[in-house]
């Protein structure tokens, strides 16, 4: 599939400019993003898509208090969107299916352009586990966005049908790099164990944590960073699979990307200093 390169494009190009640039691409198309709250870069990408006049934007978050408040932020600015609200907590299955469904039955949404899987949590400091006994990172992270998007997906592959050459449908699932931190710990992903008992290849990477400045040893169990790594890891994966599964098939396409170090509330379990420094 051809790419179009804007070289002038760097780190201080915002949203709104990249969005307009991609005008053609955006318009009447319905789109979802999940974790959208004012001081997120969920919010900021709805903003940077609601600019380029979609069809829809469904913004999904597990305060609905917040998302609404971006919803009237936005229809302020760009009042011909027509905007959804979707109550979802990406750490429970049970939401995570509850959400799907309601996406389902809406009969005036036949097809799904684009999902984002941007929510996520960051640095949880003491190991949690979700109300499905999962690690609260990869539970959040992954979990929930795997299960979402596998079922809304006959909307996704309706869409697909429609286009004349394949990718435009897609599924973007926002990782980091944090990938190098951590591989997916499949024979323990909970962190029930110490890193020294793992096999080589689900070891975290010590060397990275230590130039980090982080007091890591092998005999420790929880490491937040690496639970954040793992989780970033299985977004990666989740592309991957899909690729293979669906893009020859249905010409649907998914894309993992790092969005960059970029001060949100994503941050607000990190150690400020440790951040300045």
């Amino acid at each position: 599939m051809a790419s179009v390169t804007y070289p002038d494009f760097g780190a201080t190009t915002e949203g709104l400019t990249v969005a307009a640039a991609f005008a053609a691409t955006i318009k009447g198309r319905t789109i979802i993003i999940t974790g959208i709250n004012k001081l997120g870069i969920g919010y900021a990408t709805a903003e940077a898509l609601a600019s380029q006049a979609p069809r829809r934007l469904i913004l999904a978050g597990r305060s609905t208090t917040k998302v609404q408040e971006c919803i009237d932020t936005l229809r302020s600015q760009y009042a011909t969107v027509d905007y959804r609200l979707l109550h979802l907590d990406l750490s429970s299955r049970k939401s995570a299916r509850t959400a799907a469904a309601e996406v389902l039955s809406w009969t005036d949404t036949p097809t799904i352009d684009i999902v984002i899987n941007n929510a996520g949590v960051m640095h949880i400091p003491t190991r949690t586990l979700s109300e499905d006994g999962i690690e609260l990172h990869l539970a959040t992270n992954h979990i929930g966005h795997f299960l979402f998007t596998n079922l809304i997906m006959p909307k996704l592959v309706a869409a697909a049908k429609s286009n004349k050459v394949p990718g435009p449908t897609r599924i973007i699932n926002i990782s980091s790099v944090g990938t190098a931190i951590s591989a997916l710990r499949a024979s323990d992903p909970n962190f029930t164990k110490p890193a020294s008992q793992l096999p080589e290849r689900e070891k975290p990477n010590f060397a990275m944590m230590r130039m980090a400045k982080l007091d890591v040893d092998e005999e420790m169990v929880y490491f937040p960073f690496a639970a954040y790594g793992q989780s970033k890891t299985a977004n990666v994966l989740y592309s991957v699979g899909l690729n293979e599964r669906l893009f020859e098939k249905h010409g649907l396409l998914s894309v993992a990307l790092h969005p960059g170090e970029i001060k949100s509330e994503l941050q607000r379990n990190t150690d400020p200093k440790w951040l300045r420094g």
